[in-house]
């Protein structure tokens, strides 16, 4: 059991964290298909698959003490971390990769950002999980990340790499060695997309600098450049970025619940609108698929979803 500042963990509730995570995820992040039964099987499939991959981790003590500097560094540093494992480990099923490649990838996803704990700003702040680029400052965390992960014999090769490669550009402008795609590891690259996915969409909300609309086009925009489009596309086939019955606000002003998403185009749901009239109540779809111009501005209320905090307030049952 580790303390910081009265906040407990030990190794059963990280995989419980990991498992309820992943079940949300999967349940309603991530696209199946049509067919209902299919999905489901596919669905349970992958979910005991990453789910026995974590909880094997967890047993490494290498993998596992590290974990907890994570924790005890800073608790918004773990959540981002265990979302960027499971990202990771989601894409690297989707592409049909090997357990063992999915193992590596779950477990530098992890760990990618375990340099951030050496960094004088990293303890007990909020914004230790943030993106910009364009501040180079940050890119130091990835050479303390490998200077202090080198010492441990028994986290992998692959994860190692991860952890020095994640903020490398596919097209060789990245940092902190400026290699390209030819260079850099496929699992590397794969984290790379998780972490920028979820560092942006932890800033989401109309207070925030992020909406889902934004970390989606940014990746997108520079897909083959940054990122490799050919993962790009595995991942934006599967992400749902607006799960069914998410409040939203749209780019025109109005606010709605997420009602269906059409299969084939999961960034373009269909918006139930409730208008209040002087004498009765109106619902109006909205499909944006049909409507281009409209988009997603913000998310106002997320599907309850499971996080760090929560669980340490009530648990998981």
């Amino acid at each position: 059991m580790y303390r910081n500042n009265k906040i407990l963990l030990d190794t059963s509730d990280v995989i419980n964290i990991f498992n309820e995570k992943l079940r949300h995820m999967l349940d309603k992040n991530f696209y199946f298909g049509l067919d209902s039964r299919l999905s489901e099987v596919l669905r349970e499939n992958m979910y005991e698959k990453l789910a026995s991959i974590f909880t094997s981790l967890m047993k490494n003590i290498d993998f596992s003490n590290n974990i907890f500097l994570i924790k005890n560094a800073n608790i918004d540093l773990l959540e981002h971390s265990i979302n960027t494992a499971l990202y990771s480990g989601i894409i690297a099923s989707f592409m049909n990769l090997p357990n063992s490649n999915i193992k590596n990838t779950i477990m530098g996803g992890a760990l990618h950002d375990i340099g951030k704990i050496f960094e004088e700003e990293a303890f007990g702040l909020k914004n230790t999980v943030f993106f910009d680029e364009d501040d180079e400052s940050i890119y130091t965390h990835v050479l303390r990340g490998k200077q202090h992960i080198d010492s441990f014999s028994d986290i992998s090769e692959d994860a190692k790499k991860i952890i020095l490669e994640h903020h490398e550009h596919y097209d060789g402008s990245g940092h902190p060695n400026g290699i390209d795609f030819e260079k850099i590891s496929l699992l590397s690259r794969i984290v790379s997309i998780a972490n920028v996915y979820d560092a942006m969409n932890n800033k989401n909300g109309e207070n925030g600098i992020f909406a889902p609309y934004d970390s989606v086009e940014y990746i997108m925009a520079y897909s083959g450049t940054m990122f490799d489009y050919d993962i790009v596309k595995v991942f934006f086939k599967k992400i749902i970025p607006y799960p069914i019955g998410t409040l939203v606000r749209l780019s025109d002003g109005r606010v709605g619940v997420v009602e269906r998403i059409p299969d084939g185009f999961l960034f373009r749901p269909v918006i139930k609108i409730v208008k209040q009239l002087d004498t009765r109540i109106i619902m109006e779809e909205v499909s944006l698929m049909d409507n281009p111009s409209i988009t997603v501005k913000a998310i106002l209320e997320k599907t309850p979803n499971p996080s760090v905090q929560s669980y340490l307030k009530h648990g998981f049952n």
